[in-house]
């Protein structure tokens, strides 16, 4: 499984190994993933949040395995 990333106009493959942390912020709604090979990037999750569970969509499952998996 590939991550892909927008960076200015050209999207760039990264696998899971390229990861050195991942984390969803409850209060301002935003991920903060960091590369091995670069500063932290910001997304918003793609489905539904609830601040007391988290980000509780396909994406945010997988999110969970991939780094309890990867120990992330």
């Amino acid at each position: 499984m590939s991550l892909f990333v927008d960076e200015q106009n050209k999207v760039n493959e990264y696998t899971w190994l390229d990861v050195e942390w991942i984390e969803f912020n409850r209060f301002v709604g935003l991920y903060s993933l960091k590369l091995k090979s670069r500063k932290a990037i910001l997304f918003t999750p793609y489905g539904t949040t609830w601040w007391i569970f988290g980000d509780m969509s396909e994406m945010g499952q997988i999110i969970e395995r991939k780094k309890k998996e990867l120990q992330l």
